[in-house]
């Protein structure tokens, strides 16, 4: 496609750090982040692009979780709106999911190159940590929605109180 020799630097850059940014960085920031706008997204996948350059490769699954945890937590502190965080699901998601998650993908680089199941299995731990744990989120907020008053779930019910309290004639 390019040939380096007669290419400027330049180009050779692009077409090496674009399909990066563009197709692995970008999307999946944004899934992560889902509250934060497009430009804060862009300007955060910059650095942590480079940040792949920079880790060894050995080191690679682990840095790109640390970024996604990380933007994970900025975007439930800083962008979720406050309504929001008043639910059980906020609360619950970084006990059943992320925690659990963080700690098998710190085990799973940590430990792959000595006798224990994390070398046998591999990252087939980290996957089945992952469907269990959002499996297990996603059934208690099932549960406590279906079994669980609406006050206890959203705190809606002063406003519901109030309305009562008005007679429509």
């Amino acid at each position: 496609l390019l040939d380096p020799k007669n290419t400027p630097n330049y180009l050779v850059a692009m077409f090496k750090i674009l399909p990066g940014l563009l197709f692995f960085w970008i999307p999946i920031l944004k899934s992560y982040m889902t509250h934060v706008p497009w430009k804060h997204i862009i300007i955060l996948s910059i650095p942590s692009y480079y940040g792949t350059l920079v880790v060894p490769m050995k080191l690679g699954f682990t840095y790109a979780q640390t970024v996604l945890f990380c933007g994970s937590a900025l975007d439930n502190l800083f962008f979720v709106p406050t309504d929001q965080k008043e639910q059980v699901a906020y609360m619950l998601w970084p006990f059943v999911v992320v925690i659990p998650s963080m700690a098998t993908s710190l085990l799973e680089s940590t430990m792959c190159t000595s006798n224990s199941v994390m070398m046998r299995l591999g990252h087939s731990v980290f996957d089945a940590t992952l469907v269990l744990s959002c499996g297990l989120f996603y059934l208690i907020c099932w549960w406590r929605f279906v079994h669980c008053d609406d006050e206890h779930i959203d705190g809606s019910n002063e406003s519901e109180k109030k309305m009562k309290k008005v007679k429509v004639y």
